[in-house]
């Protein structure tokens, strides 16, 4: 008998390939997951050059005030552009580099001038070099408040907008600054490059250093002296000076108190800094954060501020009597006793 040799039935595989149908669809899938990989890689991107530009403001923010953390048991930093130059930057570039004319970082000996210009200002003549080395405070320009990334030397936003005058990117790196005498603001404009963008990533970003978080205004401030000499001290005031860096030739601030005609040994006296209400209106009891350096002075015959008459003080050892002074913004004015000894 004959073995049948039959295999079972297998249908045919279609000879014409897919469809028509068939690949469109194929097609449409991966066009989307195509479309989806780039969309999310935009996306990716663009939140990116969002954050490094918010990082960067940040940045520039921390370069013109300084940093707000405590250091050292529990001591506030003291750092920063207006810190080291007593004024606000006049654009970007001066958070890089030194503006000219401007004195660099180092050991600064205060200027007694006794009879300042109408601001407080030394203006030339009659000034007392205060050169001993508990007076002299770290001040001038550092050269460089900003890290800026390798390339051509430009600090921008993350977005690498430029301004569309040429002298005016050389300044601010394609930032938009609006500053006065009293506030500082940097703005990016955006993602498209356009002022006012009104959603998402076209959205301008903006951070603003007012008034308050650069200054103090000392008009009330009370510095108490003591005197411990072992006489009676005459016709004092006390006067504060504090630095000020720019391309001009003055550079020291003096403001100063009311008068005390009488001191005997063992008491004491709260000499008021008293601003526009005081015989120096002209003065702005105004000064940036930083530190500086309070000074007791010799009102003289007249018993006028500022006048030719002035000078530094010396007690019995013939020594000036001064004390350092840190001033913090969003902060209570510094407690301050002087003894006279």
């Amino acid at each position: 008998m004959a073995l049948s040799s039959s295999l079972p039935y297998l249908p045919r595989l279609n000879e014409n390939g897919f469809t028509l149908l068939e690949l469109l669809i194929v097609v449409f899938i991966l066009s989307a997951l195509a479309f989806s990989t780039i969309s999310l890689t935009n996306n990716a991107d663009e939140q990116f050059r969002y954050e490094d530009t918010r990082t960067r403001l940040q940045n520039i923010r921390r370069a013109i005030v300084g940093s707000l953390e405590a250091a050292l048991s529990g001591q506030k930093l003291m750092s920063g552009y207006i810190v080291d130059n007593g004024g606000l930057p006049a654009n970007i570039k001066a958070l890089v580099v030194a503006p000219a004319g401007f004195d660099a970082f180092g050991g600064k000996e205060p200027l007694f001038d006794k009879n300042p210009d109408a601001a407080g200002f030394d203006n030339g003549g009659g000034k007392t070099d205060l050169d001993e080395p508990n007076e002299t405070l770290f001040k001038g320009h550092r050269g460089d408040y900003l890290t800026v990334p390798p390339g051509d030397g430009t600090y921008r936003d993350g977005w690498g907008n430029v301004h569309a005058t040429a002298a005016t990117d050389a300044l601010n790196f394609g930032w938009a600054i609006t500053a006065s005498a009293t506030s500082y603001t940097t703005t990016s404009i955006g993602s498209d490059g356009v002022a006012g963008g009104a959603a998402g990533f076209e959205k301008d970003m903006a951070d603003t250093v007012g008034q308050e978080d650069w200054t103090q205004d000392v008009t009330g401030w009370q510095v108490k002296v003591t005197n411990s000499s072992g006489g009676t001290e005459n016709n004092m005031r006390v006067s504060l000076l504090v630095y000020v860096n720019d391309a001009g030739t003055k550079r020291w601030k003096r403001l100063t108190t009311d008068r005390v005609s009488s001191l005997t040994d063992g008491s004491s006296f709260n000499f008021t800094f008293e601003g526009a209400a005081g015989e120096l209106p002209g003065i702005s009891p105004v000064i940036p954060i930083g530190q500086h350096l309070i000074i007791i002075d010799d009102d003289g015959g007249d018993h006028d501020p500022h006048t030719n008459d002035d000078k530094a003080f010396k007690d019995s050892s013939n020594l000036r009597v001064t004390q350092k002074v840190n001033f913090y913004p969003h902060a209570t004015l510094p407690t301050v006793e002087v003894i006279i000894k």
